[in-house]
């Protein structure tokens, strides 16, 4: 708010964009293994199929609704 100095704002900031990189550091060594990829070879088919249906669902209603 107007109210907090200009450095917590600065530090909330900071923080997300560290918090973040983090986050994301950590997905990609956690999917970047062999048993991952291995996992996601044998899911693929399933999670397509899953998408697909759901993406779907969605272009089927936004074709049927009315404006």
């Amino acid at each position: 708010t107007s109210s907090s100095p200009l450095w917590v704002s600065f530090a909330i900031v900071v923080g997300g964009v560290f918090l973040s990189c983090i986050g994301h550091m950590g997905y990609a060594l956690l999917f970047s293994t062999e048993r991952a990829a291995k996992l996601y070879l044998r899911a693929k088919r399933p999670i397509m199929f899953v998408f697909s249906a759901l993406f779907g669902l969605a272009g089927l209603k936004l074709l049927t609704s009315r404006v």
